[in-house]
């Protein structure tokens, strides 16, 4: 014979009505999703494993400022971009601004295979 109320119905019942009796007597708030838990928290600042292990560099040349590639041939460099302010800037400082992007751009150094 079949019972009325399957376990997995009974569980989510039985969740429901704690989660219901939390919110009444102000343990968790009475809107919007739960709070984290200790163990929830302590993950946000797990270190997550880095990309750079899968980059093909071997070294970095400090008097070059390039990065040696695991092939002895190649070599790369990094650079840091900044965002520049341009709200409420002029027409010709925009032009201005945009003229030294492009330069900038067409100045990096094609592939030379």
């Amino acid at each position: 014979m079949k019972s009325f109320l399957d376990t997995e119905q009974l569980r989510k019942a039985a969740l429901f009505t704690q989660d219901m009796m939390f919110r009444l007597i102000g343990i968790t708030p009475l809107h919007g999703g739960r709070p984290i838990n200790d163990q929830e928290y302590s993950r946000i600042y797990d270190e997550l494993p880095s990309f750079t292990q899968f980059l093909p560099f071997k070294d970095y040349d400090t008097e070059d400022a390039v990065f040696q590639f695991e092939d002895g041939v190649s070599v790369g460099a990094v650079f840091e971009l900044q965002a520049v302010d341009v709200e409420g800037r002029s027409a010709s400082v925009l032009r201005k601004i945009e003229g030294g992007i492009q330069k900038a751009l067409q100045s990096i150094p094609g592939n030379h295979d």
